[in-house]
């Protein structure tokens, strides 16, 4: 192509591709809460096909519309993402600052939180970089380099990454959706970009174009509808139509029992839920909840069938083996009850155990009725034992933390900053909850949400038990303290006709954190003013004590006058939070991005090659015949030569080509001349050629191809070697 012709735009398929990469783009919308980064996303697509369709209709070089679409990509991002930080539309360092602490943040936190999830400047950031960045690349590489199947990577690698890391929320018309889409693609770059570069007999090149049309678009729509009809058989469905496959693995949803507490303690107060026959009391726990998406606590757990009464999997820490008894009054719940932490089964059929969260649900719509036995280990740890727990590493889960207010990073700082132990952090956590400035009432409104936590720390201090089990969770967690928020009932009231027996009301349902401590395992505190974990007052430094059935917001027993002793710290609160110099820098991004830029261009440098290497191979083996071989051998020379710049006539002979290459590959002309004649004979008089004729033209192709190379500068030589367009040779 001349530097003034035009190359063709290819609009029809230009769309197909546009249609795909926005595809692709909107299902990333299943990872987060909020629909708004759909949007921007959506619009980072157009922005990189814009500026790829703009370079290609002005014939740009390969290194313009590289430094164009790194310019548009950084405004796009800028415009987005960080409007707010720009001077006249252009970025500023505050721009730079802002975007590097994103990556920073969006790094740390994208091995912890789970789809769907807040979607954070940093998570913005990279989602609308990247599908700007692979909008481009799929249009350089279907209309530059000229690949159908190989355009649509970008595009399947978007969606295999949305579809791997969100759930199973619209999975169905996403797949689909994506499907029609590359069936669309497919079609469209074959009927007017290949049938445009293919050789057609007369002008036969737009009835070539429809035929593929009409041939792709109806496979295309019968494959999509055969997906479509698939989806719906019985097997598919959720719930299935036909229960196929075994109870273990059928996904159940429910209400988290977190939601429930406020209704049973105002509304159902005085109603009894169980009784259990113990004689050790204790929280009577339900399960516990390990994800915070800055909206709610909840869990994901996976529950298997266990056989009633035998031992559970991997139990908890040691204590002493407590067997209780439930009768399941009225708890109107999946779940089953019982002290942390259990080590057998429960003896009631159809029941499944989560080891994660330590809980048991029932295969029926409710455990109301059930009557079991259980047995757990009740551990009764001392402020000295809990003391020489060391920092537990991993349970990387359990430290995540959407991004929050400035302010609750800062008061966990203020908290725990200068406290030694993990123990004593949690300690001191529970200590800033249960000081008097916070108030148990029960007419606030339900939640924990990011701004219910904030309003919580900062404004009204008023809540119940649900307020303060979160709240201390989540500082719990900025402090590095992996916790989660346990639900259950506390102990209830003695049964005055039958010993042992206690009887569980509505007003006992309860939620309280547990932090994890190295051996001793998950450890209950609690910051719930009015309240104390039965047999924890050794670490906790609170007795026993429970609400009053006739009024709620009391307690049965009086509050502590002393606590557990205070550790010996210095006076003065740490104000910020201590950040280490590799999560803070700027510079360790810049220094992280640089690595993964030279270790993928090193990768494509090391593949360019690798590829040519095998496709050359696999050519030579499908190559049967000795004419085939022969024409092979001169079509690898003749590539050799246009890469050194020669361009033959059209339409000239082998040994015209030869005659005016000659210059080009010096000494070693008469080479390319006896190469010339074999090709000749391969076309026109094929029986002639023997084995050592083909040995010699690709002996003679090999010599020829290094000779006319070998004047290449080493720039030449380097652009050569990555160029992708040898992968279509």
């Amino acid at each position: 192509m001349t530097p003034t012709s035009r190359a063709p735009l290819y609009p029809y398929a230009t769309a197909g591709l546009v249609a795909l990469n926005l595809v692709a783009g909107a299902t990333m919308g299943r990872l987060f809460t909020s629909a708004d980064v759909v949007w921007e996303i959506l619009a980072a697509v157009l922005g990189g096909h814009a500026i790829a369709f703009l370079a290609r209709s002005r014939a740009w070089s390969g290194a313009l519309t590289a430094l164009a679409a790194l310019a548009a990509g950084t405004a796009l991002v800028t415009w987005l993402v960080f409007p707010e930080t720009t001077a006249f539309g252009l970025p500023t360092s505050e721009t730079w600052a802002s975007a590097t602490t994103a990556l920073a943040d969006a790094r740390r936190n994208f091995g912890v939180v789970l789809a769907p999830t807040i979607a954070t400047p940093g998570f913005r950031l990279a989602c609308v970089f990247a599908v700007a960045t692979f909008a481009a690349i799929a249009d350089w590489g279907a209309f530059r380099v000229g690949v159908t199947v190989e355009a649509a990577v970008p595009a399947f690698t978007i969606f295999v990454f949305s579809s791997v890391l969100s759930t199973a929320e619209f999975r169905a018309p996403a797949a689909l959706a994506f499907a029609a889409a590359l069936v669309g693609w497919l079609v469209l770059h074959n009927a007017e970009f290949g049938a445009r570069e293919r050789p057609w007999f007369g002008d036969m090149r737009a009835a070539g174009s429809r035929a593929i049309l009409r041939g792709g678009a109806g496979l295309g729509a019968v494959a999509v509808v055969g997906a479509a009809i698939g989806l719906m058989l019985p097997f598919t469905q959720d719930p299935p139509a036909v229960a196929w496959r075994d109870r273990d693995n059928k996904p159940r949803t429910t209400v988290s029992p977190l939601v429930d507490i406020r209704a049973r303690l105002v509304q159902r107060g005085n109603s009894e839920v169980f009784s259990v026959d113990s004689p050790v009391r204790a929280y009577w726990r339900l399960t516990s909840l390990d994800r915070f998406d800055g909206r709610i606590w909840s869990s994901r757990s996976s529950y298997r069938d266990v056989r009633g009464g035998r031992d559970v999997p991997d139990p908890g820490p040691p204590g002493s083996p407590v067997v209780q008894r439930f009768t399941i009054k009225s708890l109107a719940s999946i779940w089953l009850p019982a002290a942390y932490a259990p080590i057998s089964t429960p003896t009631a059929p159809d029941i499944a155990y989560d080891p994660a969260s330590s809980s048991f649900i029932t295969a029926e719509e409710t455990s109301d009725g059930l009557a079991y036995d259980v047995t757990s280990n009740i551990a009764v740890p001392t402020a000295q034992m809990l003391g020489g727990q060391s920092p537990t590493p991993g349970l990387r889960s359990q430290l995540a933390v959407p991004q929050l207010d400035a302010r609750v990073t800062r008061l966990a700082a203020e908290i725990t900053g200068r406290v030694g132990t993990p123990y004593e952090k949690a300690l001191a956590l529970q200590r800033f909850f249960r000081s008097g400035r916070f108030q148990y009432d029960l007419r606030v409104p339900a939640g924990h949400s990011g701004d219910a936590l904030t309003n919580f720390l900062f404004n009204s201090r008023r809540g119940y038990c649900e307020q303060f089990a979160g709240s201390y969770a989540v500082l719990a967690r900025l402090a590095g303290l992996p916790a989660r928020v346990a639900v259950g009932f506390t102990a209830g009231e003695p049964d005055p006709d039958v010993a042992n027996r206690l009887v569980v009301r509505e007003i006992n349902a309860h939620a309280w954190p547990e932090v994890y401590l190295g051996q001793a395992g998950w450890v209950a505190f609690e910051p719930t003013p009015g309240r104390g974990v039965p047999g924890g007052e050794g670490y906790t430094g609170i007795p026993e004590s429970q609400a009053n059935a006739e009024q709620p917001s009391s307690a049965t027993t009086a509050a502590p006058t002393t606590i557990a002793p205070e550790p010996t710290v210095a006076p003065t609160p740490v104000t910020t939070p201590v950040a280490s110099p590799d999560e803070s820098s700027p510079w360790r991004t810049v220094i992280l991005v640089a690595v993964a830029v030279a270790a993928a261009v090193g990768a494509y440098a090391g593949a360019i090659p690798a590829v040519v290497a095998i496709r050359r191979r696999n050519r030579w083996s499908s190559a049967r015949t000795p004419e085939d071989r022969a024409l092979l051998a001169w079509r690898e020379a003749g590539t050799a030569l246009s890469e050194a710049g020669h361009r033959a006539p059209r339409g000239a002979t082998p040994a015209q080509v030869a005659h005016s290459a000659a210059p080009l590959v010096g000494s070693e002309a008469p080479r390319l001349d006896r190469l010339a004649s074999t090709t000749v004979v391969a076309v026109y008089a094929p029986p002639r050629l023997r084995s050592e004729d083909i040995d010699t033209a690709r002996a003679d192709a090999d010599v020829v191809a290094a000779a006319a190379l070998a004047g290449l500068s080493r720039p030449q030589r380097l652009r050569r070697a990555l160029d992708p367009r040898r992968l279509r040779t």
